[in-house]
């Protein structure tokens, strides 16, 4: 990643407890960015790979468990993010739609 370019930069990660989406994460703190970590809902309450994330880099990080199929809720999570110039990376699984359509 560009040096300097991150620095104080707010950036916005979906599917951020992934492989690829915790390793983005980890980079951009590295490189000085404010992220906001958005994380798959589960009944354990388990931020995924986000947990591997070193403490010292923990202290830019917000991660939030949410379910952004539930628009009223992910939106309300994300309100802030035009007025505030984030940045976006979109790493969210795509579920395959089990309807009898699409077997």
């Amino acid at each position: 990643m560009m040096s300097g370019f991150w620095e104080g930069k707010r950036v916005l990660v979906t599917g951020a407890g992934g492989f690829i989406g915790s390793q983005l994460v980890e980079a951009l703190l590295g490189q000085g960015a404010r992220v906001r970590a958005f994380v798959r809902y589960n009944s354990r309450g388990d931020a995924g790979l986000l947990r591997l994330v070193p403490p010292d880099l923990a202290g830019r990080l917000e991660a939030y468990l949410t379910n952004l199929q539930d628009r009223r809720r992910g939106l309300d999570r994300t309100r802030d993010r035009r007025r505030a110039g984030c940045v976006l990376a979109d790493l969210r699984g795509r579920l395959a739609d089990r309807r009898a359509g699409d077997r």
